[in-house]
């Protein structure tokens, strides 16, 4: 059984179909996403396997390590 992941960009929370990482250096990873439905101003439309999706190129920073205080 599959989840559904979502994301939100700016006030529209978007479905992820998929996602591919491009470049990874450090915190920085660059990611190629699929999300659901036509979102013109965001990315490239395209007709995939659940009808039109978006595809989305962003730069995203992510922690390299956690601290616990305790």
């Amino acid at each position: 059984m599959f989840t559904k992941r979502y994301v939100i960009i700016g006030n529209i929370e978007l479905e992820i179909l998929n996602e591919e990482v491009l470049f990874t250096k450090g915190a920085y990873k660059k990611v190629r996403r699929w999300v659901k439905g036509k979102h013109p101003s965001m990315g490239i439309i395209i007709k995939g396997f659940t009808g039109f999706e978006t595809v989305i190129e962003q730069d995203v920073i992510v922690p390299t390590c956690k601290f616990y205080v305790i």
